[in-house]
């Protein structure tokens, strides 16, 4: 982050280790990792090409994230090739948008969606198939911004370059080709309670309150 980033301008604290005093990343993470067990096999839906890696700069953030090593094994997951980018994964999936996640019933311990849910067109499918891989008494970490949020209002009515603009100020480190098409179809607790209804609330961790 160089000296003259509008970040470390209008929040100075950033300069002590590239932490926000409210980074949602940071907490996210956290979570996640204090529930993870060595045994556990963990999918990272949505995986992407590993964005948070890009930055040799946010080296406590890049800790939290990387989830290989700290457990059996890490699958991810995306419909995007980039996935095959991504440094710290143990097996790599590309599926088709709407397509089946190619691993076992009940073979997974915990899933976790970081920005991803704010994508999902076909959210009830998407449901199923965690719903279906998923152990009993496993977990979903999802981190995605409310649908009534400032993020999420904001991509509604924002020109394409002012909420890219917006993208790189919320995903430090992240680049142009990492935003795509939003739905905000699973944004909202009455969303998930819909489309998991099977799942107690305290095993959904991460859906940001609208301001």
């Amino acid at each position: 982050m160089s000296k003259q980033d509008p970040i470390r301008l209008a929040r100075p604290e950033v300069a002590a280790g590239s932490i926000l005093r409210d980074d949602g990343e940071i907490h996210f993470y956290t979570r996640v990792n204090a529930l993870l067990r060595p045994e556990m096999t963990v999918v990272d839906y949505g995986a992407g090409r590993g964005a948070v890696f890009d930055s040799g700069e946010f080296i406590y953030r890049e800790a939290l994230a990387k989830l290989q090593g700290k457990v059996l094994r890490v699958i991810g997951v995306d419909v995007d090739d980039g996935i095959l980018q991504h440094p710290y994964l143990d097996e790599r999936h590309i599926i088709e948008v709407g397509g089946s996640i190619p691993l076992e019933d009940q073979s997974v311990d915990l899933l976790v969606a970081h920005w991803v849910f704010e994508h999902l067109k076909d959210p009830a499918q998407v449901a199923h198939e965690f719903a279906r891989i998923l152990k009993p008494g496993g977990w979903i970490c999802a981190r995605t911004p409310h649908r009534w949020g400032y993020v999420g209002i904001a991509t509604c009515l924002l020109p394409d370059y002012l909420e890219r603009t917006l993208h790189r100020l919320v995903r430090p480190g992240g680049v142009p080709h990492d935003k795509f098409p939003t739905a905000y179809l699973l944004n909202s607790k009455s969303s998930l309670t819909r489309f998991f209804p099977r799942l107690r609330t305290h095993k959904m961790v991460g859906v940001s309150r609208p301001l």
